[in-house]
């Protein structure tokens, strides 16, 4: 019978679960475990990042388009230079990943994403470009699609260490011996995170590509 870690293992895997469901049996897990680190990345992922913390590399992008609000036409490209372009397309995701998992098939349906932006970042953006219009960036759906993949597959990495590690499990609990043996596990959190977010990478690079503004977001 296969033991809790290596069904979390390979639901994490599978395209077929839930990833907010993968998640909370991780954080689960983590919890009893006493593993801090990997409990708090779990619940950042849950809850969402706020503006005050650093998110990891894979929320993170630079190919963001920067759109401005036309009355009477909606969203259109802004009309900016390609310097202003390479500036502006820099994003950061920080979404709850249940959020991100209910919308996902909007999201790859439009091709991306529209995101309001703090009023100071749009206030500094209009400033620059010189535009007084309505602004907001629509990311494009491969990075959301990113997110999910390499949160998947760092708990993948995360339950496969710990089988590694010798942790094993008894039903949902873990011995006293699983505990210290996952301690050497909780260091690796940064370097799986890493791991989880090139191979997330590698995948999407395979992928077909999809026009980002094919179906922009009418309205406000």
């Amino acid at each position: 019978m296969a033991s809790v870690l290596e069904t979390l293992r390979d639901r994490a895997v599978d395209n077929a679960a839930n990833p907010g469901d993968v998640l909370a049996d991780a954080l689960f897990y983590a919890t009893v475990l006493r593993q801090k680190p990997v409990c708090n990345w779990l619940k950042r992922e849950r809850d969402g990042y706020p503006d005050t913390e650093t998110v990891p590399d894979y929320r993170k992008g630079n190919d963001a388009t920067l759109v401005a609000w036309r009355p009477g036409v909606g969203w259109i490209e802004a009309p900016i230079t390609d310097g202003q372009r390479q500036a502006s397309a820099i994003f950061t995701l920080r979404e709850e990943l249940p959020t991100i998992v209910r919308q996902e098939a909007q999201i790859r349906k439009a091709g991306g994403k529209r995101l309001d932006m703090p009023p100071h970042e749009e206030y500094r953006l209009q400033s620059q470009t010189s535009l007084s219009t309505r602004l907001s960036l629509v990311v494009p759906a491969s990075a959301y699609v990113r997110v999910l993949t390499a949160v998947r597959g760092a708990i993948a990495l995360w339950a496969e260490a710990l089988l590694e590690a010798g942790v094993r499990g008894h039903g949902s609990s873990f011995s006293r011996e699983d505990r210290a043996a996952s301690e050497a596990v909780t260091a690796e959190l940064e370097a799986l995170l890493t791991r989880a977010d090139n191979q997330a990478g590698h995948l999407l690079e395979q992928a077909q590509p999809r026009s980002l503004l094919s179906r922009l977001f009418a309205g406000a």
